[in-house]
């Protein structure tokens, strides 16, 4: 079991640095050296009138989307399926780490709903290197 999971993590690794090999060469207008930027909407529930939990918490749920996506773009299906519990883990539990940069584009009140769209740009960078030290 254990020898198991030392080859699929070693798998992983191997893979993560092809894909930053291959990501080494692509350049995006829309996109610097480093980061990606990213359009997401973001929704919080309000409760008991508290308007700016229920933002917080939209504004959170967007950057979660943010690395969600920009992971997505580069990492293949297989690979995000049999490697989800580390990327939830290591990405999505700790956007903060990948998100340079946010700003609230436009927000919304609808019955008990906060949303928000949010421009991020997520640091391509960070998470390669988050993953090739997982």
């Amino acid at each position: 079991m254990y020898f198991s999971s030392l080859i699929k993590r070693l798998l992983f690794t191997v893979f993560i640095l092809a894909v930053a090999a291959n990501l080494s060469g692509i350049v995006n207008a829309e996109e610097d050296v480093s980061g990606k930027i990213i359009e997401v909407i973001g929704t919080g529930t309000i409760h008991g009138g508290n308007v700016a939990e229920a933002r917080d918490q939209a504004i959170k749920n967007s950057l979660v989307s943010a690395v969600e996506l920009a992971v997505a773009d580069f990492l293949p299906l297989e690979s995000m399926i049999q490697n989800f519990k580390i990327l939830t883990e290591i990405l999505y539990d700790n956007t903060s780490e990948f998100v340079e940069y946010y700003k609230v584009l436009t927000e919304s009140v609808s019955k008990n709903k906060y949303r928000v769209l949010v421009q991020a740009t997520v640091s391509i960078d960070a998470i390669e290197e988050k993953l090739i030290s997982a």
